[in-house]
């Protein structure tokens, strides 16, 4: 900033002490604090003479002499603990002549001399550049690092480590009780010296490295104390057995995910997981032998808490699979409270042998009635049950519903919502029924009414999302909830008959109060009945009490009028309405 610009600055700026201006500097975030240095010659010249303004380096290697910038953002930062970012546009096959790339790796021995020197004080080393790039610059970083807690290694050629290829090693020391964050992209590591340190570690394979058994076996063993492992593998098919026998133990490893390795059990039955709280597998083939191997995991890690199983593939041939050959008697999971499975029938064996006694949060996708029945029936401290298309649920039942006193959200996603003949939820919160877009509208009027009857819930939040309710279903439904906060309708056959009912002002006088007295926000989307008037008159009706007044979206299935669009801008302050064509079902 020039002279003159800086005689505009408000004089306060420029009265402030350099110990304010420090202060300001260190409530920034990253990209602010450089921007703060640019807003005057004296706050410029207040943090330039601050060490701490050059302990972040950022350094590019296709950019002139980052061996130089390094050199001199270090001699300014004092002795202060460093971030170092190192990142780099070039991939290790884009380099125009034998002489360019030459030239490339002599300035990265430069730098990596100008790094070595510093790697003591070094708190976050970040690198994102080409495999050839991070093979010359870690040997020469080599060293002691008393203050490293976190470690980014993200390789960007394409493709990357093959399973053949050779496994570099990360030549840096921290102290065992450091509880260093390791971050690594596209590379395959051996943590031989850094790995007793690592308490975190997230790994993302990317779709060009191919990680083994062995590879993933050598990473728990470099690093027994780990306590939270992610595994995203998206480029392995299958890893196929460790080439060695023997256990793992991982004694204080609480959260592991595992995230497309096809064949997980080669990993699952060589760990011993006694503290795992927490396991999260996505995109696996639930064979017996992976299902055997889950059921080893569920019946020695006795604090486990929470179980994730997901996949994002809908086409599976259960033919192939086998149900595995578990006990006779049912496994109960004492300690899980959250359990999510979804996506993948072939692991329904699962379902069928375990008891969740305290699970809080349920989460079931495609699993037949009986499952669904048998593990709510046990459990009694649910407080949130989603359901994603249960199937062969019984038309007509002499079954009792199921009362779960503790429910407090009910998700259902189903062609048919008659789950909910099912359950008893007295204390129920939040209801939220919706179908798919592309299939039929499911028919809701009877089940949802006879719930609400039945269960007499304090609801603050339904929402409902293509499902077949009559006007009268729905109003049945309604008039009973007087605590209820939150309306959402999106493309329901709902028409303006129930606005105009909602519209009705209380009258002490003839005994009538408000239907939904303490409604606060609605959301109407795409309901073919649903007309610009109807929601002008609820609105109007609703602004004339304070206590009364609403918010809301709105979008119709045809885009309002001149005079339609005029009346609802009154209520703009309260309303916002969508055109039609940011609701499609």
């Amino acid at each position: 900033m020039e002279a003159s610009e800086t005689l505009a600055t408000p004089a306060i700026a420029r009265r402030l002490p350099r110990d304010v201006i420090h202060h300001l500097y260190q409530q920034c975030n990253e990209n602010s604090r450089f921007n703060l240095s640019h807003a005057c010659r004296l706050w410029r010249q207040a943090l330039h003479g601050h060490t701490e303004f050059w302990t972040n380096i950022t350094l590019h290697l296709r950019k002139r002499d980052p061996d130089l910038k390094a050199a001199y953002w270090l001699e300014r930062s004092g002795q202060r603990p460093l971030k170092i970012e190192i990142h780099s546009p070039w991939r290790g096959g884009e380099f125009s002549s034998v002489d360019q790339r030459a030239s490339a790796e002599r300035t990265i021995v430069r730098l990596g001399v100008v790094l070595r020197g510093c790697m003591d004080r070094c708190q976050s080393f970040s690198m994102a550049i080409y495999l050839r790039a991070i093979n010359i610059l870690l040997p020469i970083c080599a060293g002691y690092t008393p203050m490293l807690n976190s470690l980014t290694i993200d390789a960007i050629d394409y493709p990357s480590i093959s399973a053949s290829g050779e496994r570099p090693l990360i030549p840096l020391l921290a102290p065992i009780d450091r509880a260093v964050f390791v971050s690594i992209g596209s590379y395959i590591p051996t943590f031989t010296v850094l790995g007793p340190s690592v308490t975190k570690l997230s790994v993302d394979g990317g779709s060009n490295t191919e990680w083994t058994s062995s590879d993933i076996l050598q990473v728990f063993q470099s690093c027994p104390n780990l306590i939270e492992c992610d595994f995203n593998l998206i480029g392995v098919d299958e890893l196929n057995g460790p080439l060695f026998n023997g256990f793992v133990p991982m004694l204080r490893l609480a959260v592991l995910s595992i995230a497309w390795v096809r064949d997980v059990e080669h990993i699952l039955n060589v760990l011993r997981l006694p503290a795992l709280k927490s396991i999260y597998l996505k995109q696996v083939d639930w064979t017996t032998a992976a299902m055997t191997a889950l059921w080893s995991v569920f019946g020695t890690s006795h604090a486990l808490s929470s179980v994730t199983i997901t996949d994002e593939e809908a086409d599976y041939d259960e033919s192939r699979n086998i149900p595995a050959p578990f006990h006779a008697n049912t496994l109960a999971l004492e300690a899980v409270t959250f359990f999510s499975i979804c996506g993948n029938p072939c692991a329904r064996p699962i379902l069928q042998y375990i008891a969740l006694p305290n699970v809080e949060t349920l989460d079931l996708a495609s699993a037949p009635f009986d499952v669904v029945h048998r593990l709510i029936l046990s459990s009694t401290n649910l407080g949130s049950l989603t359901l994603y298309d249960v199937e062969g649920v019984p038309t007509h039942s002499s079954r009792t519903p199921v009362t779960l006193s503790a429910l407090k959200t009910l998700l259902i996603h189903d062609p048919s919502p008659r789950m909910l003949d099912f359950i008893h939820a007295p204390q129920l919160n939040s209801l939220f029924i919706t179908c798919d877009s592309w299939g039929p509208t499911a028919s809701l009027g009877v089940s949802l009414g006879a719930l609400v009857e039945r269960s007499m819930p304090d609801l603050t939040a339904l929402y409902l999302s293509k499902t077949d309710i009559t006007d009268k279903e729905l109003m049945r439904s309604l008039r009973p909830l007087s605590k209820l906060e939150s309306l959402t309708l999106r493309a329901c056959p709902t028409s303006d008959a129930v606005l105009r009912a909602l519209a009705v002002p209380p009258s002490p006088e003839q005994g009538i109060e408000w239907i939904l007295p303490r409604l606060k926000k609605i959301d109407f989307h795409g309901n073919v009945g649903i007309t610009p008037q109807g929601v002008i008159k609820l609105f109007t009706s609703r602004d004339s009490m304070p206590e009364s007044r609403i918010k809301g979206t709105v979008s119709f299935v045809r885009n309002p009028g001149d005079q339609d669009a005029e009346a609802l801008s009154h209520f703009r302050g309260s309303l916002t309405v969508k055109s039609s064509e940011w609701f499609t079902t």
